[in-house]
């Protein structure tokens, strides 16, 4: 027979009530209800122990059953039935909400962090940035970014939640709209906040969370049409659409290397123009030689004569070219890809990839954009909620982690390894997350494959698959001809045109120390995030008392306060330094060095 109570549930909510029931409780005494403060917990028993004599069909449609005998025995369906033996004989187990011992949260985690792993790894957005970026501002904002970062979601999720869990049970709301405001589907299609902010804080708490979407959407849809459009104008049009444009690039750069082995002493006596295929020895070789400042007009002349510039700098690109030229030597000499870059930065009327690619990169921006806003109304046409998207985004791009941190970690690292690990784990993940299914639920299904187990187990089973293959690959068949002093011939540039580099702050030396400091906050942070805090909680804590709930709340709220105002103050600071200092030392310092326009120039 049906134990009392018998509740209904929303469809889909089983899910929600195995987390529930496998947190962390304390036992209530069954005649006075209240809490006696013991410690108890509930395990799921075997598929073939129910706790209730019935016939599990009439659970369909979001029913459970507690056994008449006993209170701690709880069936949720007829594979499902759970069990608590830590209370005394006239009492029962009651579950909290209130507690960081949870054991489907612990599963949450470890999906949330490997499916955040492969968001960023294979998000070309965080590699642009980066790469764009100073070494010292990426490594602080990179690190402060991320701890900014984490609050929004810490903070919300536990203030939001909540509270939305308190909103059902609120006499107005449910007067007006029952027990289940927000149920599964609402919840994972991410409309708590809405719902709980519309309610407490009305008209102002429902435009203060759309202000907040619409400033974080624009600004990562903005970040991610960029960054593919990127990958289509450079890694596919230039490369094979349009290869016209990247043979004239390497033509001229070419003849620039040609001609400044005459007046670099020590460089090799290769004609690059007649031998292209000994270009990358020669590039290798002078990367770190100087031209003298004394001999960059009548390089100027030479390239003039040998037709590497194909129109007549203008003015004020001539001043242009002084001011880089004068920033970028250093004691009476400047590093030969630092004068090849300021030449191309300087006489951008000789560059005509850039006209061409900049409209490729909009056609791109517009054709993606259109694909994007196609893709999400296509997911929610066909139900697949924002949850679940996020849930299994480990099991798709996970297995691509391993693989390109190898990448930039493994000198040694096979590309095809590389390849076979990344290709390889998305299998692993594939089957281990269908696997999972079937020996859980029985059947693999839309309902079975979003589910807490079966994510955890595709996740796992691609990040790490993904690394194995591509470690075994690369140890078992190295890559010995890639050296890392190869990397920065081999970057493509746009127009072959560096980033300025900051002679002061960017010295070997402090390069060295970016690099101490990222590899150390990045060690401690992942242990101190991942295991010191979370795990000691998990165990130990139990139920949080009202006082110690309070606490970490707060501390929630005063991280999230302190990350925005860091994120607000910071740029507005740098920005303030940037106009004030740095720009005019370079313009004062450029204008000490006249470069004229080379008399074979002059007329053309």
């Amino acid at each position: 027979m049906i134990g009392s109570p018998s509740y209904k549930t929303p469809t889909g909510f089983f899910d929600g009530l195995t987390a529930i029931l496998l947190n962390d409780g304390q036992c209530y005494n069954k005649n006075t209800r209240k809490n006696t403060e013991k410690a108890c917990g509930y395990t799921e028993r075997g598929k073939d122990k129910p706790c209730c004599d019935i016939d599990f069909d009439f659970l369909e449609g979001g029913t459970y059953c507690r056994s008449d005998e006993d209170q701690n025995c709880i069936s949720t369906s007829a594979d499902k039935h759970f069990e608590s033996a830590d209370c005394g004989e006239d009492e029962f187990c009651v579950t909290s909400f209130v507690t960081m011992g949870s054991t489907i949260g612990l599963i949450f985690g470890i999906t949330n962090i490997v499916g955040n792993f492969g968001t960023v790894f294979v998000d070309q957005s965080y590699w642009q940035s980066a790469v764009a970026a100073k070494p010292k501002s990426a490594v602080l904002g990179f690190l402060i970014g991320g701890m900014v970062w984490f609050a929004v979601p810490f903070c919300m999720a536990t203030t939001n939640g909540l509270a939305g869990r308190a909103l059902t049970v609120h006499p107005d709301i449910e007067g007006q709209f029952g027990a289940y405001y927000i149920d599964g589907a609402a919840s994972s299609s991410g409309l708590t906040p809405a719902r709980v902010l519309s309610v407490i804080l009305g008209p102002a708490g429902a435009f203060i969370l759309l202000l907040q979407l619409f400033m974080a959407i624009t600004s990562t849809g903005s970040a991610e049409i960029i960054a593919v459009s990127s990958i289509l104008t450079y890694d596919v049009y230039y490369e094979y659409i349009n290869p016209e444009l990247k043979s004239r690039r390497e033509k001229l750069r070419r003849i620039f290397y040609t001609a400044v082995q005459k007046v670099v002493e020590g460089s090799p006596n290769i004609n690059v123009i007649s031998q292209p295929d000994k270009e990358a020895e020669v590039r290798l070789a002078l990367c770190e030689k100087t031209v003298p400042t004394s001999a960059v007009q009548g390089l100027l002349e030479s390239l003039s004569s040998s037709g590497f510039f194909e129109a007549q700098p203008s003015d004020e690109e001539m001043r242009t070219l002084s001011s880089l030229v004068a920033t970028y030597a250093q004691d009476s000499g400047i590093l030969v890809p630092d004068l090849y870059s300021a030449v191309n930065k300087a006489v951008s009327s000789n560059n005509i990839e850039g006209a061409i690619l900049l409209r490729v990169s909009k056609f791109f921006t517009g054709l993606f954009a259109v694909f994007m806003g196609f893709l999400a109304v296509f997911l929610l046409t066909i139900g697949l909620s924002l949850g679940h998207v996020y849930m299994s985004m480990g099991c798709i791009v996970g297995s691509a982690v391993g693989p390109a941190a190898l990448t930039i970690l493994m000198e040694k690292a096979n590309s095809k390894a590389i390849a076979a690990g990344a290709i390889g784990g998305f299998i692993l993940a594939m089957v281990g997350w269908t696997g999972q299914a079937a020996t859980e639920f029985g059947t693999v299904e839309y309902g079975t494959l979003m589910s807490d187990w079966p994510w955890v187990v595709g996740n796992l089973c691609g990040i790490c698959g993904g690394t194995a293959i591509a470690v075994l690959g690369s140890l078992i068949k190295p890559d010995n001809t890639f050296k890392w002093e190869m990397l920065n011939d081999r970057i493509a540039l746009v127009d072959d045109v560096e980033p300025p580099k900051d002679a002061k702050n960017e010295s070997g030396s402090k390069l060295e120390l970016q690099v101490k400091i990222a590899i150390g906050a990045s060690i401690f942070l992942t242990i101190f995030l991942l295991v010191l805090w979370p795990i000691p909680m998990h165990v130990s804590t139990g139920v949080l008392s009202e006082s110690g709930f309070g606490t970490w709340v707060a501390f929630e709220i005063l991280w999230a306060l302190i990350g925005a105002l860091i994120i607000i103050i910071m740029p507005f600071i740098e920005l303030v330094q940037t106009f004030r200092g740095k720009d005019k030392a370079i313009m004062k310092e450029g204008a000490q060095l006249k470069v004229s326009v080379p008399e074979s120039m002059k007329g053309c």
